[in-house]
């Protein structure tokens, strides 16, 4: 079992996908990443739909285009630890958490501080 799911103080792992709207009152960050795929708002929520700056189709269809063109990366097994320079907004790692590789990531100083 992994770490987090043997604690209940934090129950942001359950829900990678979505935060609450009153947690970010930034009601033009839709508007302003509206052609990346990165967030809509959907009632009180601010939803990640999962593609971002870099990954039309979302990271976890490029993370499974890995692990099939690359077999023997067996992440979670063989690869555990992911070093992602000029990431951005860091979804590559998000959704490295699902297959137990802890990601450390480092973006540009730009707009995504």
């Amino acid at each position: 079992m992994p770490l987090y799911m043997q604690h209940n103080f934090c129950l942001v792992t359950l829900f990678l996908a979505q935060i609450w709207y009153d947690n970010v009152p930034h009601p033009k960050l839709v508007d302003y990443k509206k052609d990346q795929n990165w967030v809509v708002k959907s009632g009180d929520y601010f939803v990640f739909p999962g593609g971002g700056t870099q990954f039309r189709e979302g990271a976890a269809s490029y993370i499974k285009f890995i692990e099939e063109a690359v077999p023997a990366i067996k992440l979670g097994q063989n690869i555990r630890v992911v070093l992602d320079v000029g990431c951005g907004v860091a979804s590559f790692g998000g959704n490295l958490m699902d297959r137990d590789v802890l990601t450390m990531s480092f973006a540009p100083k730009d707009e995504h501080e």
